[in-house]
């Protein structure tokens, strides 16, 4: 039977920790093993670990302490740490459906070899309490034309798989970290990058994701959800969140390969549209947080702008 291991990177979120953890024991497939990387001040809720044991699955728990900690460097020590076959990555405020699992691994299992190597499942928000504001939200990111610059490679469209697998997976570059999963061996060659994406920061698993597609096929399973259960703690104000984004998508962009023209005008395009759908419905709804995530992009952008065009007249 293909064994699984489930890790979680948590920092100062025990509560939601122990939601997460109840909900993958609610699992009609448990899992082999759970892997906690705690990387921040506050230890494991008490109890929690003789919950999981008293389930029969295994418990790796780590108290990660390191000059540089981030949900890429859990993640590594994490993977160091598991033993199975299948390694999924959860994040702390995921609740998983009770068949996500046992769909996921039955997914690998009737896969032919090497034609899978890893899944990400489809991460859902909560229902808006304003159902009208999200639809208005959705129409305006249309008309401002908001994309997302992806590579132009993908492994997973030249995979060979039967026809009643191809029907449940979608060729994908991106898989979300809120549940990604990849073979062990696959994931003995690529890690996370930990340098870069050192400290809080975002699009860690969009790298990891995207690196890895390029030579690897990755698959997304739009039929397995997990539901997103946010939680406030640690992130950083929507100036800086803005900021990180245009950091992060450069940097992944550069570390696939793309640098050639078309892949500007695609990076050019998201940046405009996304500083664009949030500057205005700030503007229309008196949003502060919406205006300084605009203002984080376009504050981004022209710096680097500013210190290429600087390169450029003093070389």
């Amino acid at each position: 039977m293909t064994t699984m291991s489930v890790i979680i990177p948590t920092r100062n979120r025990p509560e939601s920790l122990a939601r997460t953890v109840a909900s993958l024991l609610e699992q009609t497939r448990l899992p082999d093993e759970i892997v906690i990387v705690n990387d921040g001040a506050e230890e494991m809720p008490s109890g929690l670990g003789q919950s999981i044991t008293s389930a029969g699955v295994a418990l790796e728990y780590c108290e990660f302490r390191t000059a540089r900690p981030s949900a890429s460097a859990s993640r590594n020590r994490g993977m160091d740490l598991a033993s199975g076959q299948i390694l999924v990555m959860i994040d702390d405020d995921m609740v998983p459906g009770p068949d996500c699992l046992g769909a996921l691994i039955a997914l690998y299992d009737r896969a032919p070899p090497g034609a899978v190597a890893a899944i990400g499942a489809r991460p859902v928000e909560p229902p808006p309490k304003n159902r009208f504001g999200r639809w208005l939200w959705s129409v305006l990111a249309e008309i401002l034309g908001q994309t997302r610059w992806v590579p132009r490679v993908c492994a997973a469209r030249y995979a060979a798989l039967p026809p009643s697998l191809r029907a449940e997976l979608t060729p994908g570059k991106a898989m979300a970290g809120g549940l990604m999963s990849v073979r062990r061996r696959v994931a003995a060659e690529y890690r996370f990058d930990d340098e870069f994406f050192c400290g809080y920061v975002v699009g860690e698993d969009r790298d990891f994701s995207f690196r890895l597609a390029l030579d690897r096929p990755v698959f997304l399973a739009e039929n397995i959800t997990v539901l997103h259960d946010p939680h406030p703690g640690g992130r950083p104000n929507r100036f800086m969140l803005g900021r990180m984004i245009v950091s992060s998508t450069l940097h992944t962009a550069g570390c696939c390969g793309d640098r050639g023209a078309g892949a500007f005008v695609l990076l050019c395009h998201q940046f405009a549209g996304t500083f664009l759908l949030h500057a205005v419905w700030g503007l229309a709804r008196r949003q502060k947080s919406n205006l300084l995530y605009a203002a984080g992009i376009a504050v981004e952008v022209f710096s680097r702008l500013g210190k290429r065009i600087a390169s450029i007249v003093w070389a």
